[in-house]
């Protein structure tokens, strides 16, 4: 049977890698770094592919004076102007893992037999199904990102996500037919996969100036980690007490639902559009948004 074969389960993560690896021939350099490299000119056509020649050699040239110019510290992140985007970062990090969207796809198993009393064979076949979803709605992030934006596809699905965790756990709760919430579950993992999915990621590596974002993303980055580890821990616990306290695991994911409702608010108050800015105009932005909020 499918969950029998372990082996095969097990062979399945590596095509996503074996995808990467080849992808990667494909991957340039990174701008930075060929600057950093004193290799102008490849710098110069790699930057020509992301932003266009009319700008590409301006883009460079703000490189460099960046690099030449790159002292930064730890401390820095919490000054003026800094501290606000490193707010943001590590906020909107923090979120991605309790949205709740790492801890449905680590209990899916469990939670398609909760909703359906199917066998673990199903409730496997149909997590294999949701993985494979994935990556299909990363990939359309991936397109959508820089025609609609960050900002619009993370309150767009913040919103989605609100919604969808708050009729799962009401179909788990009321003993609608499985079918429900299995979709459920994809129609949710579809609005978590194109938005705070990818784009804390993405927004957390545009945030920040550039001497200061390797040190900016290292926090943020922490931040992932360290809820992904702390939702996943919670999950199970709060499923066994809702079971046992009101019979359903339902309620559990009302908690992550409110949790993506506060995304929505701090999306819209706090987080800017990063589409087609340089990191240094961003920067900029950080500094009139904190002296803004200083005259008021």
């Amino acid at each position: 049977s499918f969950s029998g074969n372990w082996r095969a389960m097990f062979a399945c993560a590596a095509i996503p890698a074996l995808a990467l690896m080849i992808g990667l021939l494909w991957i340039p350099e990174s701008p930075r770094w060929l600057t950093e490299k004193n290799r102008f000119s490849e710098a110069v056509a790699v930057m020509t592919r992301v932003e266009g020649a009319a700008t590409a050699q301006k883009e460079v040239n703000e490189i460099r004076e960046t690099i030449a110019a790159e002292k930064g510290t730890w401390g820095e992140l919490l000054g003026p102007g800094v501290r606000t985007a490193l707010l943001v970062g590590v906020a909107l990090c923090f979120f991605q893992g309790w949205s709740g969207g790492t801890a449905v796809n680590f209990y899916a198993p469990l939670i398609f037999q909760k909703a359906g009393s199917i066998g673990a064979s199903s409730a496997i076949l149909q997590t294999f199904l949701l993985n494979i979803s994935s990556l299909v709605f990363t990939t359309i992030a991936l397109m959508l990102v820089d025609v609609v934006g960050r900002r619009p596809l993370l309150l767009t699905g913040s919103l989605g996500m609100a919604g969808t965790l708050g009729l799962l756990g009401y179909f788990l709760s009321s003993g609608v037919p499985g079918i429900y919430s299995v979709l459920t579950v994809f129609l949710f993992n579809m609005f978590y996969q194109i938005s705070i999915a990818p784009l804390a990621w993405l927004i957390l590596s545009e945030i920040f100036p550039t001497r200061l974002r390797a040190r900016g993303q290292s926090a943020g980055t922490l931040a992932v980690w360290a809820s992904t580890y702390l939702s996943n821990q919670f999950l199970g616990p709060m499923m066994g007490y809702f079971e046992k306290t009101f019979g359903s695991v339902g309620p559990a994911f009302w908690v992550f639902a409110c949790v993506c409702v506060c995304i929505f608010w701090f999306g819209w108050k706090m987080v800017p559009e990063t589409k087609q800015k340089g990191l240094e105009e961003i920067a900029q932005w950080w500094q009139h948004s904190q002296r803004t909020t200083q005259v008021r």
